[in-house]
């Protein structure tokens, strides 16, 4: 449980910080077979705004992309095609200059279809993208939604146990 509280505090501190932080939550549904859909929630918790975002797909496992957004809210939406000479995976590309996501602020309904190799599609990696200097701003990995839910419980668990112990 010391080290579930020592991540917990990090977590916080890097929140204070200043640091860009941000989560994309992804949410699966099996179309039919081995074709998916994914739709992407962003949520900005660090204190800059977001204006380019990119999240990419591993080269093996992803194909056949076509995006599937109703309604893209001001920002363009773009998938950078796979390169099979340097085997680097496709990427879904958001930008939004003029109105980015500012500190604090959520997006979601942004959608696309693929075809997945495996049983269940998995994280991806995302990047967040200074869309003048091109410069990462920060990485993590998507998070599927239903294990959002379970991290929120178990670090109310966590700090339960803590302040029972204290």
């Amino acid at each position: 449980m010391k080290s579930l509280s020592a991540i917990l505090i990090f977590l916080s501190a890097a929140a204070c910080s200043g640091q860009m932080i941000a989560e994309i939550q992804a949410d699966y549904s099996n179309i039919s077979g081995s074709r998916w859909e994914a739709e992407y929630a962003i949520y900005n918790s660090g204190t800059e705004q977001i204006s380019e975002l990119t999240i990419w797909f591993a080269y093996e496992d992803y194909a056949n992309f076509e995006i599937t957004t109703a309604d893209p809210q001001g920002w363009d939406e773009l998938i950078i095609e796979p390169e099979p000479l340097t085997e680097s995976g496709a990427g879904y590309d958001l930008l939004n200059i003029s109105a980015p996501l500012t500190a604090g602020g959520e997006l979601s309904g942004f959608s696309l279809e693929f075809d997945y190799a495996g049983s269940s599609p998995a994280q991806q990696s995302f990047e967040i993208i200074n869309p003048n200097t091109f410069e990462t701003l920060y990485e993590g990995q998507t998070v599927p939604e239903p294990a959002t839910i379970g991290l929120f419980a178990l670090a109310g668990l966590a700090m339960k146990k803590r302040k029972n112990t204290i």
